[in-house]
């Protein structure tokens, strides 16, 4: 039966992101107006979201009516809010408006000469996109949406069209992430022949039947499925292209995909593996496939990210990395899905935990990257330096960010990355040593969130430590305060996410107690405790772990109330001069240390890893590439050709009279001759 009011709310926020959509192209050269009236359209459809959200998490899930039916295809515009659904409604609005509030400003000076209309229109499209993604009940209007969501995005990553590389990345990012599509339809296609239906429900109940009768086809389902969703997470070895088009598209728009579009695929993969493929057979292999790739694709992207020198390129990288911790806790939990009900649960929920956790802190180090380029005018952690001093919320929002990704407790990362990793080691040490594999992927989980500290102790001392470089422009303050707003309100939340656990544990429970059932999911207490303030991790046979984040806060508080009284009480005088180099005189330029240096004797030490881990040349990707090539064996050639005969015909002007005068009687005589052979017949 259809929730009315739900749909109201939903129809409401649709309603609003389009109408922003059709003001915000009014304003053709404006870029503030245009922007604050793309945010007020914004804030008021984040509103109704959130009051939709906050009442299927109160109250349970939400249908709404049919709008659009096609009975032949077996298919309905039907929306579904359940309340997996209502925790992205929360995370994903809240950053798309910050997004939008940080551009208005970012936008008008970085981009003064481009249209607002190719910006602001297409970002609100996008959140309308996502927002049928996660709400459509029905295959193939997911698709649509999801078609629309990754047109948009392309659109926003080809924003600068006079940049040949940008626009290289765009075109990269659209063929790839449409093969991608392209597999989830044909996976939506072959499950149609077999159910005449798109609804998610028919489709959950017909390859039930084809796990016993078609084993290998549901397999080839799944690796469809799989391939489709990875690929727009940004999974290794899946995700070559996000490097280059996050980079490319303007630093709002990054943020917005970081902290939606790529959690968008770990949503996909959930909703369907969880739902439409649960016999035994089929979660036990997959969890373990996911969880591997899950962790090399944290091994690899974090490496690599640490060789970068580009500050969006080394958050891209970090994009790959730490999706496979999203992935390594959802696998863990498919692949103990049947032997475990606990183990499951804790792991699934560990996994869109840090789903929510990384939307907001990855969104945020998008933020203040372009914060330091809003000033400087490049993202060469080489070329910047010196910024804390002068750009005080953003130097702060940056290190409560990079704490966070780094899984520095207490802060937001830590929580998540904890739960994974118990579950990855109770897992492995379930009934002695069973499942080795998952000890291993934990240890390299834990192994890597270090070199992901030492990636952003470079990344922090290379835009904020020491002096200004020089060449670029001086930075005498902070970004205006449209765009610290979004960097103060998402640090915020990763320290509140970070400091009380339990308030997204609470959220996520009941997400995966309607996606494994009721009577599958113990209840939140005995795997959580009673402590407000702490958890008690307990699958089942005592408590296995413990984390009171409340205790750290306190001793931290400590601390530094103590460190702050006894520099105070020793009254050591302090002084600004110039930096002592033994004696010599340099120019402060000369002896900058550079981003390429932090982390040296690390990237040495792992040097021979890196070749070994990339990706083979595919031939049958090359004759694509080839293919789509149209400059190569059309435009080319013909420009070519006409080049030469252009060339030949040049040769006859030589500027002699006479020889125009032969060409004259040439060309009489040929006339002469086709007008006898022409008329021969006639006389």
């Amino acid at each position: 039966m259809a929730d009315l009011v739900a749909e109201r709310l939903l129809l409401l926020a649709f309603g609003l992101l389009l109408a922003g959509a059709i003001a915000s192209s009014a304003y053709r050269n404006d870029w503030r107006k245009t922007g604050y009236a793309a945010v007020t359209f914004m804030a008021a459809a984040s509103a109704a979201l959130w009051i939709l959200a906050a009442r299927v998490l109160a109250c349970g899930a939400a249908d709404t009516r049919a709008f659009l039916a096609f009975g032949l295809l077996g298919t309905s515009l039907t929306f579904h809010v359940d309340r997996l659904s209502a925790v992205f409604l929360l995370v994903v609005p809240f950053v798309g408006l910050a997004a939008m509030l940080y551009a208005v400003e970012y936008m008008r000076k970085l981009h003064p000469n481009q249209c607002p209309a190719r910006y602001y229109p297409f970002a609100l499209l996008l959140m309308a996109a996502i927002v049928g993604v996660v709400t459509a009940s029905d295959l193939l209007f997911f698709f649509i949406f999801w078609e629309l969501m990754t047109l948009t995005s392309w659109v926003l990553v080809w924003f600068e069209r006079d940049d040949e590389t940008k626009v290289r990345a765009a075109w990269q990012y659209f063929i790839v992430t449409h093969v991608a599509s392209a597999c989830i339809l044909a996976a939506g296609i072959v499950t149609y022949t077999r159910s005449g239906s798109f609804a998610f429900g028919d489709i959950a109940r017909v390859i039930g039947e084809m796990a016993q009768s078609s084993p290998a086809l549901v397999h080839l389902l799944m690796a469809l499925f799989l391939i489709g969703f990875a690929t727009k997470a940004g999974m290794f070895p899946l995700g070559a292209w996000l490097p280059q088009a996050y980079p490319a598209a303007p630093s709002p728009a990054s943020a917005a995909f970081a902290g939606s579009m790529t959690k968008l695929g770990i949503y996909g993969i959930v909703r369907v593996f969880f739902e439409f493929f649960q016999a035994p057979q089929l979660t036990t292999v997959w969890g373990a496939i996911i969880a591997v790739l899950g962790t090399g694709s944290i091994f690899v992207g974090t490496l690599t990210a640490l060789r970068e020198d580009d500050a969006k390129r080394v958050l891209s990288f970090h994009i790959i990395g730490q999706i496979g911790y999203m992935l390594l806790g959802v696998g863990t939990g498919l692949f103990f899905l049947r032997s475990s009900p606990a183990l499951a649960t804790v792991a699934l929920m560990a996994g869109l935990y840090h789903v929510i956790n990384h939307a907001c802190y990855k969104s945020l180090l998008f933020l203040n990257v372009g914060a330091a380029e809003y000033y400087t005018r490049t993202r060469d952690l080489n070329k910047m330096g010196g910024l804390g001093s002068v750009m005080r919320v953003t130097t702060a929002a940056a290190i409560i960010a990079s704490l966070s990704i780094a899984g520095i407790p207490p802060l937001s990362g830590f929580a998540s990355k904890w739960l994974i990793y118990q579950s990855a080691f109770q897992g492995a040490f379930q009934g002695g040593i069973r499942a080795p594999l998952f000890l291993l992927l934990g240890l390299v989980a834990m192994f890597i969130s270090l070199v992901t500290l030492a990636s952003f102790m470079k990344l922090l001392g290379s835009i904020f430590l020491g002096k200004q470089a020089a060449g670029v422009e001086k930075v005498t303050g902070d970004v205006p305060i449209s765009m610290r707003i979004p960097q103060i309100g998402l640090s915020a939340v990763c320290v509140l996410l970070g400091v009380v656990p339990i308030l997204p544990l609470l959220l996520l429970y009941g997400a995966v107690r309607e996606i494994l059932g009721a009577s599958f999911v113990p209840g939140f207490t005995s795997l959580f405790g009673s402590n407000a303030s702490g958890i008690a991790l307990n699958l089942g046979k005592g408590v296995a772990g413990l984390w009171n984040p409340a205790y750290a806060v306190a001793a931290l508080a400590v601390c530094a109330t103590a460190a702050y009284a006894i520099s105070r009480a020793g009254h050591a005088p302090s002084r600004h001069t110039e930096g002592w180099y033994g004696g010599e005189e340099y120019q402060p330029e000369l002896v900058r240390f550079r981003a390429h240096g932090f982390c040296l004797p690390f990237k040495n030490a792992f040097a021979k890893v890196y070749p070994s881990v990339r990706v083979p040349r595919i031939h049958a990707l090359q004759l694509l590439k080839r293919a789509f090539d149209v400059d190569r064996w059309l435009y080319n050639p013909l420009v070519n050709a006409g080049a030469r005969i252009t060339q030949l015909l040049s040769r006859t002007h030589s500027g002699i009279p006479q020889v125009y005068m032969v060409w004259q009687l040439v060309g009489m005589i040929l006339a002469f001759a086709i007008l006898f052979l022409l008329l021969r017949g006639h006389v």
